[in-house]
């Protein structure tokens, strides 16, 4: 569908039926996409400059993420 990659996803049916968090590695750009259509409707956290992305900004704000704004992250 997109670029023409196809893709197989396993283990779907282990993911419970209750809130959980998600961790993905992005080793690729295709994980943060395919993240959408494997993970049930969720509450995303990221970068805000995620959002400043063109295209790919606009599809993960319809998802109405949590934008963090690392840098006015406090250093310890």
């Amino acid at each position: 569908m997109i670029c023409g990659i196809g893709y197989v996803v396993e283990g779907q049916q282990n993911l419970p039926d209750e809130p959980f968090v998600s961790l993905w590695k992005h080793s690729t750009a295709w994980e943060t996409m395919a993240q959408m259509f494997v993970v049930p409707t969720a509450s995303w956290l990221l970068k805000r400059e995620v959002l400043w992305i063109p295209i790919v900004g606009w599809a993960v704000s319809t998802y109405k993420p949590i934008a963090i704004n690392r840098a006015r992250a406090t250093r310890r």
